[in-house]
């Protein structure tokens, strides 16, 4: 399915994305058999088939994650078929995946010098204002300063996240549409869709305020309904739509002096020294969605 910007297709001029003749395998199995399709600047292109049918190897073929058995794919007027996928992404083109390993190979930076018990855990009360969750004012637990003795000293290692724990963001769902034709050409159609993302990152790696919020659900529950109704004047009708989607989500940020930590830390912030009047990195902590 192809919606230009303008409503038609440019006669001539070069596409932005020119795929031709395609052929791939996985393995004996041809999984795309001389495929060609043309996608010109400002053009929405969507591919649409059953189970198996090819769309994902279609995809992962053009940004270079597989290799076509025969074929072309033209970007901007020049071959990448034989590019590494790397390649391709810097010149503008990437495979967005939607699954429950997306996060999968993530690096981090572990500080060798550094255990979860060289910090020291302390609590944080939010402001007094209307705008926060019931007014604000309540006390937020978990967070973590690093020990005076341990501020500075480094040894740096790059590794996999895989190696300290699991990343994920899973989507589960349910999604209800309807259509219904009454009178005479009336059409009724919207549906409702019922679901959450569940975010979770709780990963420690040297400090284990990692795990404060790590936890995060995202409903997105929504309703639509339209309807059109062909009038009896000059080929008219009436049409009208309603939705309720979810808001945009809601995020405070607070820079908490030295003086408000101390009751509960014990003592100065790590990088403070001997300075009362220091403040402490800033923290987020969401809200729900309006």
């Amino acid at each position: 399915m192809t919606v230009p910007v303008d409503g038609e297709r440019p006669e001539s001029g070069t596409p932005l994305l020119d795929v031709r003749d395609l052929v791939v395998h996985h393995g004996q199995l041809r999984a795309l058999d001389a495929i060609s399709l043309r996608v010109f600047p400002g053009e929405v292109y969507a591919i649409i088939g059953a189970n198996g049918a090819g769309k994902s190897t279609l995809l992962r073929s053009i940004a270079g994650l597989l290799q076509p058995a025969a074929g072309s794919i033209e970007f901007e007027a020049a071959r990448i078929d034989a590019l590494p996928a790397f390649r391709i992404a810097r010149a503008g083109i990437a495979c967005v995946p939607e699954g429950r390993r997306l996060f999968g190979r993530l690096t981090v930076t572990d500080n060798l010098l550094l255990t979860p018990e060289d910090f020291d855990p302390y609590c944080v009360t939010t402001p007094v204002d209307p705008r926060l969750p019931d007014g604000g004012g309540q006390q937020i637990c978990g967070y973590y300063d690093l020990k005076p003795a341990k501020v500075g000293p480094t040894s740096n290692v790059v590794t996999r996240m895989s190696n300290y724990g699991d990343r994920s963001q899973v989507y589960n769902g349910v999604d209800i549409g309807m259509h219904a034709r009454f009178g005479k050409g009336g059409l009724l159609s919207g549906g409702v869709s019922l679901g959450n993302t569940r975010s979770e990152n709780c990963v420690v790696v040297d400090s284990p305020q990692q795990t404060l919020f790590c936890e995060m659900d995202n409903p997105q529950n929504q309703i639509k309904i339209s309807g059109a109704y062909p009038l009896p004047w000059w080929g008219l009708q009436a049409s009208a739509v309603f939705q309720n989607v979810p808001g945009v989500a809601l995020n405070t940020t607070y820079a908490a002096p030295n003086a408000v930590i101390l009751p509960t830390l014990g003592r100065n912030l790590g990088v403070c020294g001997a300075s009362a009047r220091c403040v402490a990195p800033a923290a987020k902590k969401p809200t729900n969605q309006a």
